[in-house]
């Protein structure tokens, strides 16, 4: 995002839950692959709502909104995101 936010924010934390538990069931490379996939769809739903992405630790972001309406249609859009990207791969 070129602008900077400023005012009132909305800020928006993720968090790959059980992401150690990831690696010990399906190894290194595949946790990590998978880890990249979750990685791109949120910086796609980040960057489509309007969302400034200030933290990354690994598997969890802090993002920056500009609005609060803007903050939960991206984390409405993420859930439908992962919900047809656990259809198309169920096996992750």
């Amino acid at each position: 995002m070129s602008k900077e936010l400023q005012g009132t924010l909305t800020i928006l934390f993720t968090d790959v839950e059980g992401s150690t538990d990831l690696r010990t069931r399906h190894g290194d490379d595949l946790a990590q692959e998978i880890l990249r996939g979750h990685e791109r769809l949120l910086r796609e739903q980040f960057q489509e709502h309007g969302g400034r992405e200030v933290v990354f630790l690994g598997d969890g972001f802090m993002v920056a909104f500009g609005s609060a309406r803007k903050a939960v249609s991206c984390a409405i859009a993420i859930q439908r995101a992962f919900d047809e990207d656990n259809r198309q791969h169920p096996d992750r």
